[in-house]
C-alpha cells in the first residue's frame, strides 16, 4: 500500500507544480553522469532539486526480485568559480523501509577552467556522512572527483554536443562488497556522458562495483523536469544482483542528483 501511495504521490508532484515551474524554469540540460556515480560538478547558490525513483533489484540473499521507491532533495550555497560551492542532500532510500531512517550528503566543487570549449572542475564528496534510524549503521562513501566538458563539435553555432568525462576514487558503496581494505585502486571510478541531442544525453561508468548505465531525457523546453532511465552493476559484480531506476527530478541543478536506492 505504501509503495502504491508513492507511485500515485510521484505523478501528481509532475502535475501539480507544472504552471508554477514554467513562469520561473530556466533552460537545463540531460544528465551526463550514470546513477550512483559522482561528479565533481555540484548544485550552487539558488540551485536546488527534487527527485524520486521507482526501483527494482535482485534481492541479495535469494532470487526474489523487489520493487521500492525513493526520494532525494539537494540545496547548493556558494559560487565554483570564485571560490568554492557546497551542496547538502537528504535522501529517503526506501519507501518500503521508512523507518529504516535516511542520510545526508555533503558536497564541494571548484571550478579550475571556464571557457566555451572546456570545463574543467574538480570536487570531494562525504555521501551518507550523516545516517539516523536503522541507517545509522551504514558505511558512509568519500570520494574525490576530476570532471570536464567539451564540445565535439567546437565550431558548430548551435548544438554543439557536450561531452563529460569525469573519474576518481572512492570507498563505500563504489567499492566491490568484498574488496581487500588493503587495495587502494578497488576504489577508482571513470564514467563518460555525452549529449545525443540538446534533449537527450547518455552516460556509462565503470567502478569495482559493476557498470551503471544511464538515458536521461528533458520532456519540456519550459519546464525544469527531467527523467532518467538507470541500470546498476549490469555486470552483476560479485553476484550482488542488478537493478533498474526510473527518476523524476524537478529542480533547477540536474548535475548531481543521483539514485541512491540500494
Amino acid at each position: 500500500m505504501k509503495f502504491l501511495f508513492f507511485c500515485i504521490l510521484q505523478v501528481l508532484l509532475c502535475f501539480e507544480f507544472v504552471n508554477c515551474l514554467r513562469a520561473n524554469a530556466r533552460p537545463i540540460s540531460p544528465g551526463l553522469t550514470p546513477s550512483q556515480f559522482p561528479s565533481a560538478f555540484t548544485s550552487q547558490w539558488g540551485d536546488y532539486f527534487i527527485s524520486s525513483s521507482i526501483f527494482s533489484y535482485d534481492d541479495f540473499d535469494s532470487s526474489d526480485i523487489i520493487t521500492d521507491g525513493g526520494f532525494n532533495v539537494g540545496i547548493g550555497f556558494g559560487d565554483a568559480q570564485k571560490y568554492l560551492s557546497f551542496e547538502v542532500d537528504f535522501n529517503l532510500e526506501s519507501v518500503r523501509g521508512l523507518s529504516n531512517g535516511g542520510s545526508f550528503d555533503l558536497r564541494v566543487s571548484r571550478v579550475l577552467i571556464s571557457d566555451p570549449n572546456f570545463y574543467l572542475a574538480v570536487g570531494a564528496g562525504l555521501l551518507a556522512g550523516y545516517s539516523y534510524g536503522q541507517l545509522r549503521d551504514k558505511e558512509d562513501t568519500a570520494y574525490v572527483a576530476t570532471s570536464f566538458v567539451f564540445p565535439l563539435h567546437p565550431n558548430r553555432d548551435s548544438f554543439r554536443q557536450p561531452v563529460q568525462l569525469n573519474f576518481g576514487f572512492a570507498n563505500g558503496r563504489l567499492k566491490r562488497i568484498f574488496a581487500n581494505p588493503d587495495d587502494f585502486t578497488d576504489g577508482f571510478f571513470v564514467s563518460a556522458g555525452v549529449e545525443i541531442t540538446p534533449k537527450v544525453g547518455t552516460s556509462l561508468g565503470w567502478s569495482s562495483r559493476g557498470f551503471n548505465a544511464g538515458l536521461s531525457l528533458v520532456p519540456f523546453d519550459d519546464l525544469p523536469v527531467s527523467l532518467t532511465l538507470s541500470a546498476i552493476n549490469l555486470s552483476n559484480v560479485d553476484k550482488a544482483g542488478r537493478a533498474a531506476a526510473l527518476t523524476l527530478t524537478w529542480g533547477d541543478d540536474f548535475k548531481t542528483p543521483t539514485f541512491n536506492g540500494f
